[in-house]
């Protein structure tokens, strides 16, 4: 899906009060990478995060294709090109460390406008929309009483902010391998597709592809996710979660307060969308408690 898909819709990160209220008061989002994901995919209970980030391909520990040339390229099983996760029948689940280390970042995405539409509402109707987060909450095992909700109701304008601002934090980040990225494509925005059947070999994948796929039974998270191409981090910290601060990167978005909010997550349990206009593309948002 486009970019264009999260202009009619809202995004939302939930974290723990102190980083999120600190991201919003400073106006800055900190973008992590795949690898951190999986380092807490293998520190954390089942059903929080997946272990199967990134990978690629499920083959032979000797198939020849490990060998091959990618298309940014750097060959699969040249130095540290290749994180291998071998398995006890000889197979092994196969991930581009380049990929992995690609800075990212999460948001759970509502498709307001989609929903809008589903319903019958028409523009200007007296009628109202509500999201419960409550299931979001529990899947992800966020504890209400010490998170916050960051509530970004124009994604849009955060996207266009962060193309901006990505090329001058690359252009001085010293944590980043800066030698192929491009100024004009500073940002990748997709849904991640809830495919991945990790039972089979996907191979014909264009560049990190990989990382907007997870598994079917990960759809309840409705992610949306950002990623910085052709910038990795230059650390490989996917076994040893002590490294994880080396792979963030702080970006600016000076205008966040103007199209996101932060309400505590014990009083954010719905959202609730009402006052749409004609066409569907504004409407009002808010966050309600569930007595």
């Amino acid at each position: 899906m486009n970019d264009g898909k999260f202009h009619c819709g809202v995004l939302i990160r939930v974290g723990s009060t102190e980083k999120i209220l600190d991201q919003y008061e400073n106006r800055y989002l900190r973008f992590g990478c795949p690898a951190n994901w999986i380092n807490y995919a293998n520190t954390h209970q089942d059903g929080i995060a997946d272990e199967y980030e990134g990978v690629f391909a499920h083959v032979k520990q000797d198939d020849p294709r490990l060998g091959m040339i990618c298309d940014d390229g750097y060959p699969l099983n040249h130095g540290r090109s290749l994180w291998n996760k071998l398995m006890s029948d000889g197979t092994v689940y196969a991930r581009y460390a380049f990929s992995c280390l690609v800075p990212a970042i999460c948001f759970y995405s509502i498709d307001v406008k989609g929903a809008a539409k589903h319903f019958g509402i028409e523009g200007n109707d007296d009628k109202w929309l509500r999201a419960d987060l409550q299931p979001y909450y529990k899947a992800l095992g966020i504890d209400v009483a010490e998170s916050s909700v960051l509530v970004v109701w124009q994604p849009g304008e955060l996207i266009e902010e962060l193309r901006l601002e990505i090329p001058k934090v690359i252009g001085v980040a010293g944590n980043v391998d800066k030698r192929r990225f491009d100024a004009k494509n500073a940002l990748t925005v997709k849904y991640v597709n809830y495919d991945l059947d990790i039972g089979k070999e996907f191979w014909e994948l264009h560049p990190y592809d990989e990382l907007f796929r997870k598994r079917r039974e990960y759809k309840r998270q409705r992610e949306a996710r950002m990623i910085i191409p052709n910038a990795p981090f230059m650390r490989d910290p996917v076994y040893r979660p002590e490294m994880y601060s080396d792979n963030e990167l702080s970006v600016p978005v000076p205008g966040l307060q103007s199209y996101a909010r932060v309400v505590p997550a014990s009083r954010c349990k719905m959202l609730q969308f009402d006052n749409f206009s004609e066409d569907l593309s504004t409407w009002t948002v808010g966050a309600y408690d569930v007595k």
